[in-house]
């Protein structure tokens, strides 16, 4: 059999039980240890190979190994009260599993491509809950001092940055201005007014159209942002 073609059913069923990783029982559930690069490599291709058993093994050690720690790293520690990077993590994971069942790259590209819809979907909370902290913010402001809410005003402090927290600031930082920078001077515009509330009126305005014309210069962001991953599938 060709050495670059996904293996057989056969195959898998022969692959080194080192392929699979090695479950250790922790705290109720299932800890997969690190494997070699040659070890991930099997089990890779046997996912790919869509057999069943591969296949879960492989996104439990990708959930464990590569996408928890890259969520914990970069989800603001003053949105934990809000959402955990979990919570975060698993409405990434649906878009992933979904993307796997059709790609056919490498291991190195399917990496790259789930780390770009963790990025978006990191974006996207942090957006949403950040809009809705502003909205708290002026909600209180109108009705009544924060004064009045012990412990409401120190809930806005920005955390304490220490040097790993500034580095995985500055990373998603980085990601953010890539993914910006593909964006044409209307899309920015409509994304910059939208941020700041402003209204689909509001946005048309500015842009010298209607609030629906506003509408589908956003829907082609946020378009351009799904397909992200589909360029990943042209680097076979």
């Amino acid at each position: 059999m060709d050495a670059s073609s996904p293996p057989t059913n056969s195959v898998v069923r022969k692959l080194p039980v080192a392929a699979w990783g090695r479950p250790l029982r922790m705290s109720g559930c299932f800890f997969m240890t690190a494997l070699t690069d040659a070890e991930l490599d099997l089990l890779f291709a046997a996912a790919l190979a869509q057999d069943r058993d591969a296949t879960n093994r492989f996104f439990l050690y990708q959930h464990q190994h590569d996408w928890l720690p890259y969520v914990r790293r970069r989800w603001p520690s003053r949105l934990w009260a809000r959402e955990s990077g979990e919570d975060v993590l698993q409405a990434a994971e649906m878009t992933i599993c979904t993307t796997f069942r059709q790609f056919t790259g490498d291991l190195e590209h399917w990496r790259r491509l789930a780390k770009t819809i963790l990025t978006h979907e990191l974006i996207e909370r942090i957006r949403y809950w950040d809009a809705q902290c502003r909205q708290t913010e002026r909600t209180v402001s109108a009705e009544r001092p924060c004064d009045d809410l012990p412990g409401l005003a120190e809930s806005f402090v920005a955390p304490e940055r220490t040097p790993s927290s500034n580095v995985a600031r500055s990373e998603l930082r980085h990601e953010i201005e890539e993914y910006l920078a593909e964006l044409t001077a209307e899309e920015w515009l409509a994304f910059h007014l939208r941020d700041e509330g402003k209204s689909w009126a509001e946005i048309g305005e500015r842009l010298g159209m209607s609030a629906d014309g506003a509408r589908k210069v956003n829907s082609r962001r946020e378009e351009r942002a799904r397909d992200d991953r589909d360029r990943f599938l042209k680097f076979q």
